[in-house]
C-alpha cells in the first residue's frame, strides 16, 4: 500500500508538472517575445501534439496488454521510428501546402523534433509501468519540465529568437534521455535495444491503425479550433486563444493523471472479466473529474482572469465568459479520455474509430463555420458543442458495451 501511494504520488505530480509545459512555453514566449510570436508558437505546438499520435502511434495500454514485453518493447521502437519518419515528410509537406512563411514552418519542424524525442523516450517509460515503477516516470517528467523551460527562457532572454532556443530545447531533451531515461531503463530491465524494421514493423502499423487513428482524432476534436482559427485570424488572435484554453488543456491532461495509475487495475478487471468492479471505479474516477471540474469553475470565476492577466501581462477581462464555457467543455473531454482507453481494453476500438470519425467531419463543419463568421468568441462556442456531442457518443457507446458484457457473463 504505501508502494502504491508513492507511486501515485510521484506519477500524478509528475504529470501534473508536465502538462504545465505547454502552458509555460506560451507564458516564456509571450513575455519575451510578444503575441505575434507567441501565437505562431502555440499554434505550432499544438499541431505537434496532433502528430505525436502518429510518432508515438502505440498508446500505453496496447502495450501492457501484450505478452513477451522485450520483443513488444523493440517492435514498438522500431515502428516508432518509421512512424516518425512518416510524420516529419506529412507535417513539412502540409506547411508547404498552407503557405505558411519559412519562420512558421521552423517552428513547427523543430517542435516536431522536440516532440519526437518525447515518442521514442516513452517506449522505455511503458516499461517503467510494467514493471510498476511508475515514480521513475514522475521524476522524469519533473526534471524534463525543469530543465526545458529552464533553458527556453535562458536561450531566448539571450537571443530573442525563438528557433535558437527550441533548438536549446531539442539539445536539453536528448541530454535527459541518455542520462536518465535509459539509465533507468537498463537498471529496470535487461531489454536489450535490437532495432528491426522487416520483422513487425508493417503488421505493428497495421494492426494498431484503429488506436492510432482514434487517437489522432481524440486530439484533433480537442483542438480542431485551433487548426481552423490561423485561417481567420492573426497570431495575435490565436494568441489569446491559446490563453484562454491552456487552463482547459491542464484539466485534461490532468483526468489522465487520475486514470494512468489504475490502469493495470483496470486491466485485471478484464482478465477475470470482473465488469462490476471495473464500472465501479470507472464511475468513481468520473466522480472524481466532476468534482474537479466544478472546483476549477468556481475558482476561474473569481481568480481565472486575474491569474492570467498576472502571468501573461495582458488584458483579459472580457474574455471572462469564453474562458468559464472552455472549463465546462473540458469536462466532457476529461471523462472521454478515462472511457477511451477501457474500452481499448475491451478491445472496442472500431466504434471508437467510427465515433471520432463521425465527429471529426461534425466539428470541422461547426468551427468552420462559427469560427468564419464569429472569429474568437465562434471557436468558443463551437469548442463546447464539440466535446459534449463526443461526450455524448461515448457515454451511450460505453454503457451499452459495459451493459451487454455484464448481462453476458450472468
Amino acid at each position: 500500500m504505501k508502494k502504491l501511494r508513492n507511486s501515485l504520488i510521484w506519477y500524478t505530480l509528475g504529470v501534473i508538472i508536465y502538462s504545465l509545459n505547454s502552458f509555460l512555453f506560451m507564458v516564456i514566449v509571450t513575455r519575451i517575445n510578444g503575441l505575434h510570436d507567441a501565437g505562431i508558437f502555440t499554434y505550432s505546438f499544438a499541431l505537434c501534439c496532433l502528430f505525436y499520435f502518429l510518432e508515438a502511434y502505440y498508446n500505453r495500454a496496447y502495450q501492457l496488454s501484450k505478452d513477451n514485453k522485450e520483443k513488444v518493447f523493440n517492435d514498438l521502437l522500431s515502428t516508432r521510428v518509421v512512424s516518425s519518419l512518416i510524420g516529419l515528410v506529412i507535417i513539412v509537406l502540409f506547411s508547404i501546402i498552407s503557405r505558411f512563411s519559412l519562420f512558421k514552418i521552423g517552428v513547427i519542424v523543430l517542435l516536431y523534433l522536440y516532440r519526437d524525442i518525447e515518442a521514442l523516450a516513452d517506449t522505455m517509460h511503458g516499461v517503467f509501468h510494467i514493471n510498476n515503477e511508475l515514480p521513475v516516470s514522475g521524476k522524469a517528467y519533473l526534471l524534463r519540465t525543469l530543465l526545458t523551460n529552464l533553458t527556453l527562457i535562458v536561450v531566448d532572454l539571450l537571443t530573442h529568437n525563438i528557433i535558437i532556443s527550441i533548438i536549446g530545447m531539442i539539445i536539453i531533451n536528448l541530454l535527459i534521455v541518455w542520462l536518465y531515461d535509459y539509465r533507468k531503463f537498463k537498471k529496470i530491465s535487461n531489454f536489450k535495444i535490437k532495432l528491426s524494421f522487416k520483422d513487425n514493423t508493417k503488421k505493428i502499423l497495421k494492426e494498431s491503425f484503429s488506436i492510432f487513428a482514434f487517437s489522432f482524432l481524440n486530439n484533433m476534436i480537442v483542438n480542431i479550433q485551433r487548426y481552423v482559427l490561423t485561417y481567420y485570424v492573426s497570431a495575435d488572435v490565436e494568441s489569446i486563444f491559446g490563453m484562454i484554453i491552456m487552463p482547459a488543456t491542464i484539466m485534461i491532461i490532468l483526468s489522465l493523471s487520475i486514470y494512468n495509475p489504475f490502469l493495470n487495475k483496470f486491466k485485471s478487471y478484464q482478465k477475470d472479466k470482473d465488469y462490476h468492479k471495473m464500472n465501479k471505479l470507472l464511475i468513481n474516477i468520473i466522480a472524481s473529474l466532476i468534482v474537479i471540474a466544478i472546483v476549477g469553475l468556481i475558482g476561474c470565476y473569481f481568480l481565472g482572469i486575474p491569474v492570467l492577466e498576472f502571468v501573461y501581462g495582458i488584458e483579459l477581462d472580457e474574455y471572462k465568459m469564453l474562458l468559464l464555457t472552455i472549463i465546462l467543455a473540458s469536462l466532457f473531454s476529461s471523462i472521454v479520455s478515462v472511457y477511451s482507453p477501457i474500452l481499448t481494453l475491451l478491445g472496442k476500438n472500431t466504434i471508437q474509430l467510427i465515433i471520432h470519425v463521425i465527429c471529426v467531419i461534425i466539428s470541422l463543419l461547426i468551427s468552420w463555420l462559427l469560427i468564419m463568421n464569429n472569429g474568437l468568441s465562434g471557436a468558443v462556442l463551437s469548442y463546447l458543442i464539440s466535446l459534449f456531442i463526443f461526450f455524448i457518443m461515448y457515454t451511450i457507446a460505453y454503457i451499452i458495451i459495459i451493459r451487454r458484457l455484464i448481462n453476458d457473463k450472468g
